[in-house]
């Protein structure tokens, strides 16, 4: 295995000579690189879905996505991005993330790592972005890394929530109240420490975090304000241009992502992992 650092500044790029050696080689020399690198790229990594399947669990524990309707019929770990139907039939979700985020940060236990397996890819449009959040920390003042130090941040994905079918003929208050009984709002520290890396991050996301807890509205909303500027700065910035076959794993503690729409017409079809390596926190 060779590796070769993106050239935005931060991620690394795997080089492999085949499936069956990625799949021997996901937990011990992987998941070390990832922790270090925040963002890995491997291309061409031509897995059918079994094998997808099977490569994440070397990684770790899978974890299905919170609402299920947007998984494979026959491999309930995957989530589906779709724009197309597959093998006839709609399944999955389009327009995801959308906006700065990290994966289920509104969950009491988030999701560790993600990796999406790209098959069908636009030619113009679709790319990820990603933001290194130690790099975030590292340029906020002094100042205002000691308010946040003290603090907690409350996460809510409703806001975020994507009607689907499902949902016609609900109320929004009856779609709120479903909501919350799934996935009721959750607080986290908006600064922790990696649990491998031993990195400060901050743990705060322009999608899902509504309010840091302990400060008056317009404070709240300053304060949230000051960090997301630094985290629209491109120095923190990885952008991945997809090409069918690439697959890209990120450690959501450290990192926020954000998808861009697909060129209008153009066909989208990717495949998403989550993988569990131990508690979220330390």
């Amino acid at each position: 295995m060779k590796t070769a650092a993106l050239a935005d500044g931060f991620g690394l790029e795997i080089r492999h000579e085949g499936n069956a050696g990625l799949l021997a080689s996901a937990k011990d020399e992987l998941l070390p690189l990832l922790y270090e690198h925040k963002v890995l790229v491997i291309r061409d990594a031509a897995f059918t879905l079994p094998e997808f399947v099977a490569f994440g669990r070397n990684l770790g524990r899978l974890r299905t996505f919170v609402d299920v309707s947007h998984n494979h019929p026959d491999y309930p770990e995957v989530f589906v991005v779709a724009n197309a139907p597959i093998n006839d039939k709609i399944i999955g979700m389009d327009r995801v993330g959308l906006y700065w985020h990290t994966d289920q940060s509104f969950l009491k236990e988030p999701q560790p790592i993600s990796m999406l397996l790209a098959h069908e890819v636009p030619e113009r449009g679709g790319e990820t972005s990603f933001v290194n959040m130690n790099s975030v920390y590292r340029a906020l003042p002094d100042g205002l890394k000691a308010v946040l130090s003290e603090r907690v941040g409350l996460h809510d994905g409703f806001p975020k929530y994507i009607l689907t079918a499902q949902d016609a003929g609900l109320t929004v208050d009856e779609l709120k109240a479903r909501d919350r009984k799934l996935c009721p709002p959750v607080m986290h520290p908006a600064i922790i420490r990696h649990r491998i890396s031993r990195q400060p991050i901050v743990y705060l996301n322009p999608g899902f975090t509504q309010a840091v807890v302990g400060l008056e509205a317009a404070e709240s909303d300053r304060v949230l304000a000051e960090v997301f500027k630094e985290v629209e700065n491109p120095r923190h910035r990885y952008t991945h241009r997809w090409s069918p076959r690439d697959l890209v794993l990120w450690d959501n503690r450290a990192t926020l992502h954000k998808a861009a729409t697909p060129s209008q017409g153009a066909r989208r079809i990717m495949y998403r992992l989550g993988i569990e390596d131990g508690g979220f926190f330390e």
